[in-house]
């Protein structure tokens, strides 16, 4: 934990903005289920939170609902006024099994907060925030979730894109709710369901297909599910696909993916397209410009590609990787925290 709480003290450092800042650092010592609370972090601040409420080994899955701000929320209950900040969405994650003590499993972050959950011993978990801005959200200690989601795959074909996902078990769902967008980022809207295998302890494993997609745009899928109480839980995984052209071929667009996971200890896939083959050129740098590796130089062929990007030599930090192909040139940044 002492290595854990150490990067963050780096993280703290690499990101520092000089000058006072006048903000307003409150937040509960310990969260319970059930419960939301008001959590207002200052620049640079870093936030442990201890959890208590439902753990009861490793079959025990929460979930938590982040909304920016602290009031007028359409699902939390926070009530109180102070200065929204954007919040990660799809924060779930579910332990199978349990980690080793301090060793985090669950994470989100944006261009303000990073959050790790991470469990440290017998049934104490804890959250921590790194706030690279000042302002407000509501946290709520939800629920658990009604399925383990442990795969979504999108498979194109000249006509349609057909989701498959498998569950390892699943308690009193209902209904999946297909989620679609033009990009990563969003938006999602729901453009289809199907019926839910129940209870189960061995999972079940589904397929639905897309036949509303055109030639020439990439799709971005991700699942919902609402169970008997008519909670519904947003997953965070997200899977991708083109249709195929009539030879078998991706007529994607050059485009450059946010790696996966984010943030990431030690190593990290990036993935991107090419439009026609070419020279490719994939870089990572500092912060201060400096390259630190090179990933891909040379001739690539067209279609879909993904490296593995291994950082166990470097030190926690913000890294930007950057490519460049056939007059194309896009960026983006990755977390590294050890």
């Amino acid at each position: 934990m002492k290595k854990f709480l150490l990067s963050f003290v780096i993280l703290a450092l690499a990101f520092a903005i000089p000058g006072v800042v006048n903000a307003v650092c409150s937040y509960p010592s310990l969260i319970t289920f059930g419960n939301s609370y008001c959590i207002q972090v200052c620049t640079d601040s870093l936030v442990t939170i201890q959890i208590g409420g439902i753990y009861d080994g490793p079959d025990a899955f929460p979930q938590f609902i982040l909304e920016s701000g602290c009031s007028g929320g359409s699902v939390t209950h926070c009530n109180q006024t102070c200065a929204p900040i954007d919040v990660p969405t799809g924060f779930s994650y579910v332990f199978n099994p349990i980690p080793s003590p301090g060793h985090w499993e669950f994470q989100g972050s944006n261009n303000c907060l990073v959050i790790v959950y991470y469990w440290v011993h017998d049934n104490i978990w804890a959250i921590e925030i790194y706030a690279m801005c000042n302002g407000c959200f509501c946290l709520t200690f939800d629920r658990q979730l009604s399925a383990e989601l442990t795969s979504l795959t999108a498979v194109a074909s000249t006509e349609a894109i057909t989701l498959r996902w498998n569950t390892a078990s699943e308690t009193e769902s209902q209904l999946w709710l297909i989620n679609r967008a033009t990009s990563e980022s969003g938006p999602f809207d729901q453009i289809g369901s199907i019926n839910a295998a129940g209870t189960t302890a061995i999972g079940a494993t589904y397929t639905w297909t897309d036949n509303g997609v055109i030639a020439g745009q990439m799709y971005f899928y991700r699942l919902s599910l609402q169970d008997v109480n008519s909670n519904i839980t947003v997953f965070d995984r997200i899977a991708r696909a083109e249709l195929l052209s009539n030879d078998g071929s991706v007529p994607s667009n050059y485009a450059l993916y946010q790696n996966h996971p984010n943030p990431f200890n030690p190593s990290t896939q990036i993935e991107f397209d090419m439009k026609e083959a070419g020279p490719v050129t994939l870089k990572v740098y500092n912060m201060i410009g400096q390259e630190v590796a090179t990933l891909v130089e040379g001739n690539t062929s067209q279609g879909h590609h993904v490296v593995t990007f291994d950082a166990s030599h470097l030190p926690s930090a913000l890294y930007v990787y950057k490519m460049e192909a056939n007059g194309f040139s896009a960026q983006s940044k990755m977390l590294l925290m050890r």
